[in-house]
């Protein structure tokens, strides 16, 4: 996560550098599609005769097996498996092989997601904001003493980029604190923490 002025940046898998990648974030649920594809790294570099594409589910220290996907998309380029309560528990990684502008042939692997969370659970981004000044809050945010923006990471992510990209924008007033992170949202309200982190500034002027 990096911050650029008004705006606050999360980038996914950072150091990973692969032809084949999550679209959105590598959190999956039962019940919800949880969508792959080739990176654009490799639609810039020019590819051919992709294969159909392979789910795996298992775990790195207990091996990995194969479970059946949807049906090959047009161009090969993406694909979606809806995970099951089979799955509930376990990581899930998809590759496929294609032809590279040299004429080599190439897999593509994702690296592994999340652990599939049950259906009745969601999983979004807190992000909550405390302004130096907390007049700067509106009435609701001043009983709670920050802002609350939490939000999907779908509903802000950047398109084509080599890694998930999502951008936040943020106000324009002196923010003395910064705590964000990812929650399952479990079907009664509550909220169960999957990792959160915290920025603490020093602000001498307005931005």
């Amino acid at each position: 996560m990096y911050r650029n002025g008004n705006r606050l940046i999360y980038v996914g898998k950072q150091g990973e550098d692969r032809a084949a990648q999550f679209i959105g974030q590598d959190i999956p649920s039962v019940g919800k599609p949880f969508y792959v594809a080739l990176s654009p790294a490799v639609h810039r570099a020019g590819f051919t005769d992709p294969s159909p594409w392979q789910w795996e589910r298992g775990k790195d220290d207990e091996g990995w097996t194969n479970v059946s996907g949807s049906p090959r998309s047009p161009t090969g380029v993406y694909t979606v498996y809806t995970p099951t309560n089979s799955d509930e528990g376990y990581q899930l990684r998809a590759y496929v092989y294609y032809t590279d502008s040299r004429g080599n042939r190439v897999k593509a692997m994702t690296a592994p997601s999340l652990p599939v969370h049950p259906s009745n659970t969601d999983v979004r981004f807190f992000l909550h904001l405390y302004p130096a000044d907390v007049n700067d809050l509106s009435d609701h945010g001043k009983q709670y003493g920050f802002n609350n923006l939490d939000f999907y990471f779908n509903n802000h992510e950047l398109p084509l980029t080599e890694r998930s990209v999502a951008v936040r924008e943020l106000p324009d007033y002196a923010i003395a604190r910064i705590r964000t992170g990812q929650s399952l949202v479990n079907e009664d309200g509550s909220y169960t923490p999957l990792w959160e982190g915290e920025i603490r500034f020093v602000e001498n002027s307005s931005r």
